[in-house]
């Protein structure tokens, strides 16, 4: 109970009502005040509560009512016995929920549509879950106004959507997450609890298996550096063997070279033999040919000279037998001549055809 100091007013925390009549109107309640706790939890000037007096007027406790579930935007967190506007700032309620009972009469209910209307409330929604209804009013410029849709329904203050197309009315918060009951909670942790159990095996078991990776690949890094080191040393061998082959092809060009070289002047020394045989071949050949004309000029010199010697004997003996043949001559036309001389001399006379002294 609550007391006001200044005038000694008591305003009850209690209407003596029970919160609910039955487990359902109970479930709903819960569920919306869950929710509602849920979608606002991040605010600090948002209020949520339940089954909690509402005294809109100071000084008058009659003026009361005890809505099943109410947000207040503007005011801070916190444990409340009822709600007494003037110590709220004079903030009313913002949002307010009535879940039905079988117990709730139509004077009732209409008592408090009027309630709420006259004394500021925004939005009222009011859920009668045996039939699956939902009635909505929104505050217009001065009066709440029936709101009517069809399957769905977004509050414009809380952001939270009805959804009314399965056999049950379903709320889900703002960010899309539905509104749940305790046990759907308490479900849903322990199914979150057994998803994080498999995942923190499934994480114990990817870091066995990762640690066993590491192992291998460690292993793998270490037959991988041997094998570098390896592949290093055939590589500095196989430099080496190309070194030495470039040096053994170095060697064999130089070779090669002096091979070729040694053969420019094989050929070069082949070509001058064979040059010096032509021209020994053909100084043989003018050798041979002055041999043969010399052979020539000397058997002409040689027949010449015979000729000549011939010819001077043949001289000789004619320049003997004209001397002869004058004397005999001379000797006939003396008369000196004997016979033998005159016989001689016409023998001359006949050789030589008669010349003259």
């Amino acid at each position: 109970m609550t007391t006001n100091p200044s005038r000694l007013i008591e305003y009850p925390c209690s209407d003596g009502k029970p919160m609910s009549d039955n487990t359902k109107q109970a479930r709903w309640i819960f569920t919306l005040f869950g929710g509602l706790l849920a979608e606002f939890r991040h605010r600090d000037d948002v209020f949520v509560a339940a089954d909690n007096l509402w005294y809109p007027v100071e000084g008058e406790p009659s003026i009361r009512v005890a809505p099943d579930v109410y947000v207040v935007f503007g005011r801070p967190k916190g444990d409340r016995l009822s709600y007494l506007q003037w110590e709220e700032n004079d903030i009313p309620l913002t949002v307010v929920f009535e879940v039905l009972s079988p117990s709730n009469t139509t004077q009732e209910m209409d008592e408090k549509l009027l309630f709420y209307d006259e004394y500021g409330v925004e939005e009222y929604y009011c859920y009668d879950p045996d039939n699956d209804e939902l009635k909505v009013w929104i505050r217009g410029r001065a009066t709440l106004s029936r709101v009517y849709f069809q399957d769905s329904f977004t509050s414009p203050r809380l952001g939270i959507r009805f959804d009314l197309t399965g056999p049950e009315m379903r709320v889900f918060q703002s960010n899309g997450d539905p509104f749940l009951t305790y046990d759907q909670l308490k479900t849903l942790q322990e199914e979150e609890h057994a998803r994080a159990e498999a995942q923190r095996q499934r994480a114990e078991q990817a870091e066995r298996l990762a640690a066993e990776e590491r192992q291998r690949a460690a292993e793998a890094q270490r037959l991988a550096d041997e094998e570098r080191q390896r592949a290093a040393e055939a590589q500095r061998l196989a430099a080496e063997q190309r070194q030495r082959a470039e040096e053994e092809r170095l060697r064999a060009e130089e070779q090669r070279q002096r091979a070729a070289e040694a053969q420019r002047l094989a050929d070069e020394e082949r070509q001058r033999a064979a040059e010096a045989q032509r021209l020994a071949d053909e100084e043989q050949r003018r050798a041979s040919q002055l041999q043969r004309e010399l052979s020539e000029s000397l058997q002409r010199l040689e027949n010449s000279q015979a000729l000549a010697e011939a010819a001077q004997a043949a001289a000789q003996t004619l320049q003997a037998r004209l001397r002869l043949y004058r004397q005999l001559s001379r000797l006939a036309r003396a008369g000196t001549a004997t016979p033998e001389q005159l016989a001689q001399l016409e023998q001359l006379e006949a050789e030589l055809g008669g010349p003259d002294e």
